[in-house]
């Protein structure tokens, strides 16, 4: 996904739930920890519209998904 702002974050999110439930209930044979969604960003943080807090708090999360993938 190219872009951290408002749109890309939450379509990445939408993605993330889709790919996870199809691989779950149609393609078993894939191993999730294979799947992988890449953010783009020129800026230094993503949610540059919204508070900072904001923007690090969900920078926080995605960064836990990552480590943990869940």
């Amino acid at each position: 996904m190219i872009g951290g702002g408002f749109s890309g974050i939450e379509t990445v999110g939408e993605l993330s739930r889709f790919v996870k439930d199809s691989i779950k209930n149609y393609y078993k044979h894939i191993n999730p920890h294979y799947i992988r969604i890449v953010i783009l960003t020129a800026e230094d943080m993503i949610l540059t519209d919204v508070y900072k807090d904001l923007g690090e708090y969900a920078k926080n999360i995605l960064e836990k998904k990552r480590r943990n993938r869940i």
